[in-house]
C-alpha cells in the first residue's frame, strides 16, 4: 500500500530540524508547540520509525530522521516549485470567509497568514458571528468558507469538540448558578438552558453580550460560568462538569462551494487542518514521544 506523506508535515520536520527546537519552530511555522508536537507524531507513525531524540535538551535527528530529512527537502522545493510554476492560477479578488467566534483567534492568527503568503492578489473578508447567521450568509453565497457549530453531525463535519462549563469552579457551588452567554441566537445558550432546566438546576442570567471579547473577560475575570467549546479560552480556564447537567458534543463543520476556486478549496483545508489540532485532545508527550516531550521556556 502506498503511503503519503504531508508537506506540512514534512514542513514541519524540517524547521524543526533546522532550528533544534520545537519553540523555535514555532517562529517559522505558525503553529503551537503541541499541535508542532502531535505533527511530529504523525510523521513518526506514519514512516514507522522515531526522527528525534534528545541530547543536553535540544532536538537532534535519528539517522532515519537525517535520511528523511534530505527527501523533505527534495520534496518541499518540488512542490514549491508546482506552485510558483502554477502562479498565473493563483486567486486574485475578494476571499469570504465566516467563522464561528469560538474559532476566530486561532484561525486568523496562522492558517489566514499562510494564505495571503501563497496569494498575496487576494482580499481578505473576514466575518465572525454565531453559527445560524454563517451558515445563512452560506446560504445566500455571500461568504466562500463557512465555518459553524452543529450539534449534529453532518457532510461537512470536520471534528467534535465537547461542549463545556468554563469559569470559576466556586460558582457551580452557588445555589444559582451566575450565568454569561451570547445574545440570541446563540447554540451554546440554548443547549445549557435546556440542559440546566433539564437538571432541574436554579439559574440567572447576569451576564449578556454580542461581543465575544466582553464575554471572554466576564467568564476569566469570575463573574459567571458559561458554555462553550473547550477551544473558546484557548485553554486558559479549566472545563468543568456540572453534577447531574449533561451537555451534547458540538460538531464543526468547514462548508466552502464545489465550484470555488482552488485555492479557496485549499484555504478551506488548512482551515479543517487547524480545527483539528484546536479541538484534539491533549496527551503525554512523554508518553507517546519522548523525544519530543515539551520543552523548558
Amino acid at each position: 500500500m502506498q503511503v503519503n506523506l504531508p508537506t506540512n508535515l514534512l514542513r514541519s520536520f524540517v524547521a524543526i530540524a533546522d532550528t533544534g527546537s520545537i519553540v523555535r519552530a514555532t517562529e517559522k511555522i505558525f503553529l503551537t508547540q503541541s499541535a508542532l508536537s502531535l505533527q511530529m507524531k504523525r510523521l513518526s507513525e506514519i514512516v514507522q520509525v522515531p526522527l528525534f531524540r534528545r541530547e543536553q535538551g535540544t532536538l537532534v535527528l535519528t539517522s532515519s530522521g537525517e535520511r528523511l530529512l534530505d527527501l523533505a527537502r527534495r520534496i518541499l522545493e518540488l512542490n514549491d516549485q508546482a506552485v510558483e510554476s502554477l502562479d498565473s492560477a493563483g486567486l486574485n479578488g475578494p476571499v469570504r470567509v465566516g467563522v464561528v467566534q469560538d474559532f476566530g483567534d486561532e484561525i486568523l492568527s496562522g492558517v489566514l497568514a499562510r494564505f495571503v503568503q501563497l496569494n498575496p492578489g487576494a482580499e481578505l473578508q473576514i466575518r465572525v458571528g454565531h453559527s445560524r447567521e454563517i451558515r445563512e450568509l452560506f446560504a445566500t453565497n455571500l461568504i466562500d468558507i463557512a465555518v459553524y457549530h452543529s450539534v449534529e453531525r453532518d457532510q461537512f463535519s470536520v471534528a467534535p469538540a465537547r461542549m463545556v462549563w468554563l469559569g470559576d469552579p466556586r460558582l457551580a457551588e452557588r445555589e444559582t448558578l451566575p450565568l454569561a452567554f451570547m445574545t440570541k441566537p446563540c447554540l451554546a445558550r440554548e443547549c445549557a438552558v435546556a440542559a440546566l432546566d433539564a437538571a432541574g438546576r436554579p439559574h440567572q442570567l447576569i451576564v449578556e453580550t454580542s461581543n465575544i471579547s466582553a464575554l471572554r473577560v466576564a467568564v476569566e475575570a469570575g463573574l459567571a460560568l458559561t458554555c462553550r467549546s473547550s477551544a473558546f479560552t484557548g485553554h486558559r480556564l479549566p472545563a468543568m462538569d456540572l453534577e447531574n447537567v449533561s451537555l451534547p458534543t458540538y460538531f464543526i463543520g468547514v462548508m466552502t462551494l464545489p465550484s470555488a476556486h482552488e485555492a479557496i478549496a485549499g484555504l478551506a483545508g488548512l482551515i479543517r487542518q487547524a480545527i483539528e489540532n484546536i479541538v484534539r485532545p491533549p496527551f503525554d508527550l512523554a508518553e507517546v514521544c519522548p523525544a519530543l516531550e515539551t520543552e523548558d521556556a
